[in-house]
């Protein structure tokens, strides 16, 4: 049986099925919200049935056995090593990222941001009273680079912390040993913190590899890495992560953060989740990511065939595709609201930088049938804008 078929979600309290369709109907499609549409793996499921039949679901903590699963998937799936202290948990990398900025920073200090990004890097900066400093992402037929002259330049205008997204939302890329080494040598030469997202670590396309922060924690101190299960597994509504940080000082600080916060441990099933995806579902990861390979492909023909003036952006990394749709000539914004209309929601590249009016995303962690229903909607209004 095929474990990637797409469920009904609807009225299921699922944000982007029953929140984000507004007025429409059930026949609704959505590609937005980063999450899955299909069932998380069999051990997980089994495991939460397990833990709700017993009953009781009292205060819990993190043991040795979660600690080991986390660490040890650390070391077989992204090659480093590190000791128990130096993991703890938060809600989510969003809070982690909250976290850090409020923990690790001042009033009106300087951090500095990818663009286009995930909406919410611009949220824990500025809810933190923070100034932000923008570094673009060079753009050339559809690859993105970092800008290490622009980067550089922010640096010496006095940041005193840096956002990673590795690999990177919403453009795919899963950033080479090569660029983050570069990346690792600014922040040690201007002192810059350097705090890293890898919710997507675990979704690698092709033959493209995943280099975490983890291996720089002996070569720079300030370092935290943010790492979650929550995408891989479909598990982003019982909200959990954990964060890394070799360096005591810095340590501490977070861990005051989340002690006056209230949040140092996430939910009895939050954990149970990760204890049994990080040691029972190595598997399914790599079937899933073959999954969701074929179903970025077919994008990429589907629109080669039918619309080639559509660029589909490389995705290396995530289950998320940046498409420029500038051949519309209308704004990202407009273009995901007419969408609507057509029972097909995609995410506005407005979002994620106020100069990306020519992109949409479109998730791809969906069945086949489901991403075929959708495509064909899209071109559907594709077609009638043309003939307007």
């Amino acid at each position: 049986m095929n474990p990637f078929q797409s469920l009904n979600r609807f009225n299921t309290n699922a944000r982007k099925w029953d929140l984000d369709r507004g007025p429409f109907d059930e026949d609704f499609l959505p590609f937005s919200v980063a999450d899955s549409d299909y069932k998380s793996p069999k051990p997980i499921i089994d495991a939460l049935r397990e833990r709700v039949l017993h009953g009781a679901f009292g205060y819990n903590y993190i043991d040795i056995s979660y600690q080991q699963a986390v660490m040890n998937w650390f070391s077989r799936h992204y090659h480093f090593e590190v000791k128990s202290d130096e993991v703890f948990q938060s809600h989510g990398v969003v809070a982690a990222l909250y976290l850090a900025v409020k923990g690790l920073t001042k009033k009106q200090d300087k951090v500095v941001i990818q663009t286009p990004v995930y909406p919410r890097f611009f949220d824990v900066v500025y809810d933190n009273h923070r100034t932000l400093l923008i570094n673009k992402l060079k753009q050339n037929k559809g690859h993105y680079e970092m800008d290490f002259i622009g980067l550089e330049d922010t640096f010496k205008q006095g940041a005193k912390l840096f956002i990673l997204c590795n690999p990177h939302n919403p453009v795919g890329r899963v950033w080479t040993e090569q660029e983050l080494d570069q990346v690792v040598d600014l922040c040690k030469r201007y002192d810059v913190t350097l705090v890293s997202d890898e919710i997507h670590a675990d979704i690698i396309l092709g033959n493209h590899t995943f280099t975490s922060m983890g291996h720089y924690l002996d070569r720079y101190e300030k370092i935290m890495i943010c790492t979650s299960p929550n995408k891989t597994f479909n598990i982003a509504g019982l909200h959990l992560a954990n964060i890394i940080i070799r360096n005591p000082y810095m340590r501490e600080l977070i861990h005051h953060e989340l002690r006056v916060s209230h949040s140092c441990t996430p939910n009895l099933f939050a954990t149970l989740a990760c204890e049994v995806a990080y040691t029972a579902c190595d598997d399914w990861v790599i079937k899933q990511n073959k999954h969701i390979e074929k179903n970025y492909r077919l994008l990429k023909l589907f629109f080669q065939k039918r619309v080639p003036k559509l660029v589909i952006t490389a995705l290396e990394g995530t289950y998320l595709a940046w498409i420029n749709i500038a051949c519309l000539n209308k704004d990202s914004t407009l273009v995901t609201k007419e969408l609507l209309d057509y029972g097909i929601g995609l995410s506005d590249g407005n979002k994620f930088d106020p100069d990306s009016k020519d992109y949409v995303r479109m998730n791809l962690a969906c069945s086949k049938a489901q991403l075929e229903a959708g495509l064909e909607r899209f071109y559907q209004y594709i077609l009638d804008q043309t003939q307007a």
